[in-house]
């Protein structure tokens, strides 16, 4: 009999993922407040309160109104009690981008799918399941359906101008209001997902930071621009949208790792993701990750990458997304922003203010010292974090008041730099040193008195550039069109050539006309007609 009394208590006892539940503060709460559900009165109830007497059928004897209940009809009755149970505990459960996601307390944290379904188990044998009905596969999987059923529904949708800006602290939620933060106790409708590690202390300071970001970024206006994209990544994309990421580039021992380290440590690693350009251009799956994340920060760029569903992400458009096992669904109003790390600035981008405008280029080209060194650095500063957090409030407040980033000479000239170098041809040409022997919108034919190359020829000159250099060339045709924007071209000349007309003064030393502009201006120019692009 003991032994039989045995095997009773392990069939009966919890499994580890239900005694994980149990210890959980706020579920375990929810769990052990379920009453009993009387089901068949429920239903008996049901029936007579609709008139379908018909479904109900009387015990002879006593009279009593009986009535089946199906399995499924029992789920219902345990997903709507569960939630009120978990509202009369101030909390609550939502589906939030298709994941069931809990009210802690603080933040909706999201509930793993197997943890979910053990914990409405355990509801449906609190209600008045049988422990071997509640746990059975098949009834895991109803209850679980029938509980995301009912609770799909997004939360009421806020006009953008109602929109509100909240950071969730250890020590409660920072609301933002008529150009200051106060900090309130944390409310479940303020919908955030998140909380940060540390707690909000208006009078903390960061001297070591201080210190650091003077060596590795000396420029201020740069060192405000980082702050204000880190405090972007708490502002709603509709209250706020700048379509900006922000690309930390330079080679060697240059602060870029540290700074790595530090964002994610205010924001909290779980909060963050690390994919690289590459995996979000191409794998619908990494782009699902990235729902109810603050940041998107990667420590490389990857390989080659689609710049359109790059330009979709940072400006957070609708993009298709896919969950293992699941359909293909469209992620929509999410707020995670983007920044990556790379030694080398991409080569492989197409020239188009739409691509550039979005990048934000922060330089970091001041070798630490290998005296200066400090590999626990990122250490030390995590206990500056509530300091640096008063320098991300000012970004965010720069931010609100000025509707865009810090105006910075740096940031400026790099990306201009890199518009140059990221088109091959208008390199080429600056590297080369050609210059425009006719002005590009010339009407007038000219002959062949006039300086000037065929274009099969030049197209040939820069091809073998690129190669010699490591760099992607232009096909024929994107070569044409930007030729044409520096230099004056004249098609059906002799023997039906295409003659450009511009030389190279180490060449020969050609006379230029009055009219002609010099090399710069045209580079100028070019850069200029690029930024009127739409």
């Amino acid at each position: 009999m003991k032994t039989d009394l045995n095997i009773i208590n392990i069939c009966l006892s919890d499994t580890p993922m239900q005694e994980f539940i149990r210890e959980n503060r706020i579920l375990g709460r929810i769990i052990s407040a379920i009453p009993e559900i009387p089901f068949e009165k429920v239903k008996i109830g049901e029936c007579i309160r609709k008139g379908r007497e018909d479904l109900l059928y009387e015990n002879k004897k006593t009279g009593a109104k009986h009535t089946k209940i199906t399995i499924e009809e029992k789920c219902v009755y345990v997903s709507k009690v569960l939630k009120k149970v978990a509202e009369e505990h101030n909390s609550d459960f939502l589906i939030l981008d298709g994941f069931l996601h809990y009210f802690n307390g603080a933040y909706w944290e999201k509930i793993d799918e197997s943890v979910a379904s053990d914990c409405i188990s355990m509801a449906a044998e609190k209600a008045g399941f049988l422990p071997v009905e509640a746990q059975q596969e098949n009834n895991k999987k109803k209850l679980l359906r029938q509980f995301i059923a009912d609770y799909k529904c997004p939360p009421i949708q806020t006009k953008d101008d109602d929109l509100s800006i909240s950071v969730n602290l250890r020590n409660g939620t920072l609301k933002y209001n008529n150009g200051e933060f106060t900090l309130r106790d944390f409310q479940k409708e303020d919908m955030l997902r998140y909380q940060l590690s540390f707690d909000y202390d208006p009078d903390a300071t960061c001297p070591q930071f201080d210190e650091f970001l003077d060596y590795v970024l000396p420029e201020k206006q740069a060192q405000d621009v980082l702050m204000e994209m880190i405090g972007y990544c708490f502002i709603p994309t509709r209250k706020l949208k700048l379509e900006r990421s922000m690309m930390l580039y330079g080679e060697g021992a240059n602060g870029k790792g540290v700074i790595y380290e530090l964002v994610k440590e205010i924001l909290g690693k779980e909060h963050v993701t690390g994919f690289s350009m590459a995996a979000l251009s191409f794998d619908a799956n990494t782009r699902a990750q990235l729902s109810g994340k603050l940041l998107n920060y990667s420590s490389e760029l990857g390989g080659k990458c689609n710049p359109d569903m790059i330009k979709k992400l940072i400006s957070g458009e609708d993009v298709e997304v896919k969950t293992l096992y699941k359909d293909v669904w469209t992620m929509q109003d999410y707020t995670c922003k983007f920044m990556f790390n790379t030694n080398s600035l991409p080569k492989e981008t197409e020239a188009n203010v739409a691509f550039f405008r979005r990048w934000i280029i922060l330089p970091f080209d001041v070798t630490i010292a290998k005296e200066k060194r400090d590999k626990k650095l990122p250490d030390k500063l995590k206990k500056e974090l509530p300091g640096i957090f008063n320098r991300v409030i000012s970004g965010i407040k720069r931010l609100l008041e000025r509707e865009d980033f810090t105006e910075s000479e740096l940031v400026n000239r790099t990306l201009e730099e890199y518009k140059i170098r990221s088109n091959t041809v208008l390199f080429w040409v600056k590297k080369e040193g050609w210059f425009a022997v006719v002005p590009p919108e010339n009407t007038e034919r000219k002959y062949a008195n006039v300086p000037h190359i065929e274009l099969s020829f030049l197209y040939q000159k820069y091809i073998d550039f690129c190669r010699s250099n490591g760099m992607h060339p232009a096909n024929n045709i994107t070569f044409n069109e930007r030729i044409r924007k520096l230099f004056y071209v004249q098609t059906r000349s002799t023997n039906n050539a295409t003659w450009v007309f511009c030389d190279k003064p180490k060449e020969k030393d050609i006379p230029v006309s009055d009219d002609t502009q010099s090399p710069k201006s045209y580079v100028e120019r070019f850069i200029d007609n690029l930024n009127e692009e739409k």
